[in-house]
């Protein structure tokens, strides 16, 4: 029936979910200290630095125990003030629940102590050679350069490093590696592109729905890496995107393209 402030009752549609518009992830490897790029279902090495321009970023609680959970908040969050839900998979059962909500600053420490979370960063960038979007996957020694004091007064043009910087002292767990990741200048012509491609792709309004600004927490409809829900539950749980080999670029399908001057960029950093 209709109500004063609900005039199309049970009959109005449920609003589109944003099709999630990144295809292509790069994310650090700690222990081999070197940067992994998937894409089309292949996974590559970087081999030459990498150029790129940020779109936004944002913070997550995501991590858990290798093997027997995967955890994973919703919204992604800015500020440690901002208010979020975390979920926790069993790997071994796929079951999913609800194991948190509230302030990050709250709750992380429980969430680090009983699930084994840890923060990380969804740095969303143009690729000014491919004229490409992408997903920076970035967790652990990787989310360093997004955290540090200075990184406010930092361009929004960035070279992942080939060079591994080896972290000091040495983990308890053995030899680990942190990326460099230098700041770059981007000129106006660069940033026009940047724009357009993200334009184009629909990526500005997907951000928006991670950040929670249109939205519901993402169903996993929303995420191309869904997990299975857990049977018998009424309301769907959003999905982690934490796995970088989530969503591979089909066979055939378009990719954001820069402005028609840049198309012609036909290097592959990764090759």
């Amino acid at each position: 029936m209709s109500s004063l402030l609900n005039p199309g009752g049970n009959t109005a549609q449920e609003k589109e979910v944003p099709a999630n518009p990144f295809k292509l992830f790069i994310r650090w490897q700690s222990t081999a200290g070197k940067w992994i790029v998937k894409e089309g279902g292949l996974t590559k090495e970087l081999t030459k630095p990498l150029q790129a321009v940020v779109l936004d970023y944002f913070n997550t609680i995501q991590g858990g125990s290798i093997g027997v959970t995967d955890v994973w908040s919703k919204p992604y969050y800015r500020r440690t003030s901002d208010i979020v839900a975390v979920w926790a998979k069993e790997i071994a059962s796929g079951r999913i629940a609800k194991v948190a909500e509230g302030k990050v600053e709250d709750i992380y420490d429980k969430l680090k102590s009983d699930f084994n979370a840890s923060k990380g960063v969804k740095a969303y960038v143009f690729l000014p050679q491919t004229g490409q979007i992408a997903l920076l996957d970035l967790s652990g020694y990787a989310i360093s350069p997004f955290y540090d004091a200075e990184s406010s007064e930092k361009k929004p043009g960035i070279t992942l490093e080939l060079e591994p910087q080896e972290v000091t002292p040495r983990p308890a767990y053995g030899t680990r590696y942190a990326p460099l990741i230098s700041s770059m200048e981007v000129d106006e012509k660069t940033i026009a592109a940047a724009i357009d491609a993200f334009v184009q792709s629909g990526a500005i309004e997907y951000l928006n729905y991670m950040e929670g600004k249109e939205a519901e927490a993402p169903t996993p409809e929303a995420e191309a890496e869904a997990a299975p829900i857990q049977e018998g539950k009424e309301a769907e749980a959003p999905t982690p995107e934490a796995e970088a080999e989530a969503a591979p670029i089909q066979q055939g399908e378009k990719k954001a393209e820069a402005p028609k001057e840049e198309s012609k960029k036909t290097s592959d950093p990764w090759e």
